[in-house]
C-alpha cells in the first residue's frame, strides 16, 4: 500500500492505496485492490489512526455455489505510544 499524508498539526490526514492478497479459500479471488482514507491523531505519547478501508476482490473462481460480495468495507484503528513522528 502507498500513503500520502498531510502534516497539519496535531492531525495528518491520509490517503492510501494498492493491491491485496489473501491465502486460498474455498474458490475466492486471491488478488484485489485496496483504497482507504484517515486520519492520524497525536496526542502526547499517544498515536491513533481511525481509517475507513474498501477492497474490491476479483471474481471467485470456484465452481457452482452462491455468487460472493466482491466488495468489502472495513473501519480500522491503529494506535502506538511514544516514538518519533515519521514523514
Amino acid at each position: 500500500m502507498a500513503k500520502y499524508s498531510i502534516r497539519w498539526r496535531r492531525v495528518d490526514p491520509f490517503v492510501e492505496a494498492g493491491p491485496s492478497f489473501r491465502l486460498p479459500q474455498w474458490g475466492l479471488s486471491t488478488q484485489g485492490i485496496t483504497g482507504g482514507a484517515g486520519v492520524e491523531l497525536h496526542l502526547r505519547a499517544l498515536n491513533l489512526s481511525p481509517e475507513l478501508r474498501f477492497t474490491h476482490w476479483g471474481r471467485a473462481t470456484g465452481p457452482g455455489g452462491p455468487p460472493v460480495a466482491q466488495n468489502e468495507a472495513s473501519v480500522l484503528v491503529a494506535f502506538s505510544f511514544g516514538g518519533d513522528r515519521v514523514h
